[in-house]
């Protein structure tokens, strides 16, 4: 064996999948498999749907659950209206004029 390769390891870090991302990404939020389940499930029931009354209701059921879990104080993207860069550097207005040539000017 090399001295520069190490030797495989089973406790190495091995790279992330797509399934562990959003593993990861449900476990951060506190949903569980089975709540990440039951939503699916959700969506799969009425899949079928073709009421328009009924598929309003349901919009409007499942915008409700939306707005229920939301985060109190969510995360805005700083430039973003609403975020703290947004519209810090605003354009110049027009009736404003630039000097390029500041201290060379010609005197009239």
């Amino acid at each position: 064996m090399s001295r520069h390769r190490r030797p495989l390891d089973p406790k190495a870090r091995r790279t992330r999948t797509k399934a562990d991302v959003r593993e990861e990404t449900a476990r951060a939020r506190g949903r569980s498999d089975v709540q990440v389940d039951k939503l699916r499930d959700m969506f799969e029931k009425n899949r079928n749907v073709t009421d328009p009354n009924l598929i309003d209701e349901l919009i409007e059921q499942g915008e409700k659950k939306l707005h229920a879990g939301r985060h109190p104080d969510p995360y805005v993207v700083p430039y973003y209206v609403g975020g703290t860069k947004y519209a810090r550097n605003p354009p110049v207005p027009p009736e404003m004029r630039l000097v390029f040539d500041y201290g060379r000017e010609v005197q009239p």
